[in-house]
């Protein structure tokens, strides 16, 4: 499993000044979405097949789609965004999609213990709450993008949608589905890549001068 950065060039450099305020609710949406997510990956590292270890990714799942639903809320009362806005998100929208993509790796690489504790059931069809609810959230993110990035938004959601259906195909035997890859991983083959794209100039120089990552994560919990 591969996360892709998908990224477009604006015209120009975007000032993080100009930022609006509907834009910064959002990223601080994200930055809560990424650190919740990260704790339930956590969890789900601590995990060893015990059902008392199970109760702290319920609790750190349930923080998550709270979070979630009160994300989806600010979306859709917060007004479109410019290209600045774009801009601004993007780097915080790349994160979240590697928190997600670590999370993803981290259940798939817990199979045998949620099988040993007859959770896959429970598993899948938390994945499939997971990926109804994170796509109405993307959606609703994805309509305040400027039009002509809203192409890349879409793209980008449908990756990480992806991604849960690939732990949803795992937990249900396509084992060829099975393939974690670590977080730090796919972050460096990630930047790397957007390294060249850039002709050497890292993703920081990058945002600041023209690049967008547009587009709204799935999360993975159980």
């Amino acid at each position: 499993m591969r996360l892709t950065t998908l990224s477009i060039a604006l015209a120009g450099a975007a000032s993080v000044h100009a930022v609006g305020d509907s834009a910064k609710k959002i990223i601080a949406d994200l930055q809560s979405i990424q650190n919740l997510t990260e704790a339930v990956t956590g969890a789900v590292n601590a995990f060893n097949g015990s059902l008392a270890l199970a109760l702290p990714i319920t609790v750190a799942t349930n923080d998550v789609l709270a979070k979630i639903s009160s994300s989806t809320e600010d979306a859709k009362t917060a007004q479109p965004f410019s290209n600045a806005d774009a801009t601004a998100l993007g780097p915080y929208t790349q994160d979240l999609a590697y928190a997600v993509n670590s999370s993803i790796a981290a259940l798939i690489g817990k199979k045998r213990e949620f099988e040993s504790g007859n959770l896959s059931p429970i598993v899948i069809q938390s994945l499939e709450g997971q990926k109804n609810s994170s796509k109405i959230f993307s959606d609703t993110v994805s309509m305040l993008v400027p039009e002509n990035t809203r192409s890349v938004a879409q793209a980008l959601s449908s990756q990480t949608l992806e991604s849960i259906q690939q732990g949803i195909d795992c937990f249900s035997g396509m084992n060829q589905t099975c393939n974690p890859t670590n977080y730090f991983e796919a972050k460096a083959m990630a930047e790397a890549a957007e390294k060249a794209a850039t002709g050497g100039v890292g993703r920081s120089a990058a945002s600041l001068g023209a690049v967008v990552v547009a587009g709204l994560v799935a999360f993975v919990t159980l």
